[in-house]
């Protein structure tokens, strides 16, 4: 079932993954877009947990990788039975002697997970494919279900060199590969490391990311973030989906672990706005020290209740 999975997975690569965390053991992150794979646009919105049993191995030892897969997309054609507006598909189960796992370099994160780096390794796995439901619109939508559970024997990881693997998440159609480069990525996803590697706390910390709900103008969300030392700037970015609504970020204020004698480094912040879109707004914040960044996402225009992703990507 996932034979060609380094294939499929190199055949759309995004630059959103790189907010992804890895971890030991367990991990879950989510994910939306647009892509094509289905034949006609649609907007897909998912989640992918990932686990590794255990968490680190010697060559030799055996471990277990299980991958469960959900997403939902939308503005698509989906099989419309007659007289019907929705219908159901159940999942089929099947066995399979390989499945798609990931090579991550030590101090690398979720841009290792889907570029170029997937393989076939031997397993006694068991492949959980094509469960949906789907509904006619408009707008047209259909959820799928899928994964996987992967038994690797200690005679095939004794062939792993040491270093760090992730499984590949996939219901049996990659489809965080083939998402648009706007797509976004925010979460974690899990490693095994082999032979002692250290495959999480050398890694670069990962973007911090907030979801808030906006139902009314005028409404407000306040957030927070830590920034340590050697930190100097700061990226925000906003993004929603309705290209009708607009958003904006307000009362930006440093509370510094120090104050200066006479002015907080808070008036000294260098603030840029920069690229707006129809669905997204970043802003530049520059002269950071460490302490405590806050500041407010605000809707200025809504057209219903609307989701707004946050993503705060400290720099040196």
């Amino acid at each position: 079932m996932f034979a060609g999975a380094t294939a499929l997975a190199v055949a759309r690569t995004v630059a959103g993954p790189a907010a992804l965390r890895p971890v030991p053991g367990s991990g879950e992150f989510h994910f939306s877009g647009k892509t094509t794979a289905f034949g006609a646009p649609a907007n897909v919105v998912g989640t992918a947990t990932t686990k590794v049993i255990p968490a680190a191995i010697k060559p030799g030892e055996p471990a277990r990788f299980v991958v469960d897969v959900t997403y939902t997309a939308t503005d698509q054609a989906v099989p419309c039975p007659s007289g019907s507006g929705s219908g159901t598909v159940p999942g089929q189960t099947v066995a399979d002697p390989r499945f798609p796992l990931t090579s991550i370099r030590p101090g690398h994160g979720g841009e290792d997970l889907f570029v170029g780096r997937v393989f076939d390794a031997p397993a006694d796995a068991t492949d959980r494919v094509n469960g949906q439901t789907w509904k006619c619109g408009p707008p047209n939508s259909v959820t799928r279900t899928g994964g996987y559970d992967a038994r690797v024997p200690g005679s095939a990881t004794a062939k792993y060199a040491p270093g760090c693997y992730a499984p590949f998440p996939s219901d049996g159609t990659p489809i965080v590969s083939y998402l648009d480069p706007n797509a976004t990525f925010e979460g974690t996803f899990a490693t095994l490391s082999v032979g002692g590697v250290d495959c999480t706390s050398s890694a670069t910390a990962g973007p911090k990311t907030f979801t808030d709900s906006f139902s009314a103008v005028g409404q407000t969300k306040p957030h927070a973030v830590a920034v340590p030392l050697a930190k100097t700037r700061a990226e925000v970015t906003l993004r929603w989906t309705k290209p009708g609504d607009r958003f904006t970020i307000a009362n930006v204020v440093l509370v510094p672990k120090r104050k200066t004698a006479s002015v907080t480094q808070a008036a000294k912040l260098k603030i840029t706005f920069g690229a707006l879109t129809p669905t997204s707004l970043s802003i530049r914040i520059g002269n950071l020290t460490p302490g405590k960044l806050t500041f407010k996402i605000v809707s200025k225009r809504l057209n219903g209740t609307t989701t707004v992703r946050t993503r705060i990507i400290l720099k040196t």
